[in-house]
């Protein structure tokens, strides 16, 4: 199957779930996602060294982060998310919030990547058990990680996906960005 197969299959049973989850149920997956994500050794590792990481603030069919987001802060983290600011942006453009201040951290991902990132979560649709990763087809994370050196010179990359949505390879393109794990929750 191609990737655009993949993808449609893929954000139509996201969207199934999104539909049918309770906020019990979605509360309970956060809840589970923030344990799977700080019992990784480097984030936990990481996060006691007060160092700066990356999540995102998920949108309602993609597997919940907040729960992660104030585990990151509370475990010492500096957390930064991406924030849209005009349609049509790419990451590199988007501004940089800090969750402890809610102040703009970075005008742009350059800037951002300027304060040294420890770690990215990552949204993703699919996960190969290889570090493949796919995501809803506009590369903006693979242009953000060809960026980054891979870890440990750089930032460890953890992609967060749906527990269907993990297998053991994904098709790739030459442009596509490995991760080192992920969490499914």
């Amino acid at each position: 199957m191609d990737k655009p197969a993949i993808r449609a299959q893929l954000l139509a049973k996201r969207r199934e779930r999104a539909a049918r989850e309770t906020a019990t149920q979605r509360s309970q997956r956060a809840s589970l996602i923030a344990q799977q994500c700080l019992a990784l050794s480097d984030v936990a590792r990481i996060c006691d060294a007060g160092n700066l990481v990356t999540s995102y603030e998920a949108l309602t069919s993609e597997p919940p982060t907040d729960t992660l987001n104030e585990a990151l802060v509370a475990a010492g983290a500096r957390v930064a998310v991406p924030v849209h600011v005009v349609d049509g942006e790419t990451l590199d453009d988007m501004r940089w919030i800090d969750l402890t201040s809610r102040q703009v951290l970075a005008m742009n991902t350059e800037a951002l990547l300027a304060l040294g990132v420890a770690v990215v979560f990552t949204p993703a649709l699919a996960i190969g058990r290889d570090g493949s990763r796919l995501g809803k087809g506009k590369g903006y994370y693979d242009k953000f990680f060809s960026q980054l050196p891979q870890f440990p010179r750089g930032p460890l990359r953890v992609g967060i996906v749906e527990p269907t949505s993990v297998f053991d390879t994904l098709p790739t393109e030459e442009h596509d960005e490995v991760l080192d794990t992920y969490v499914a929750g």
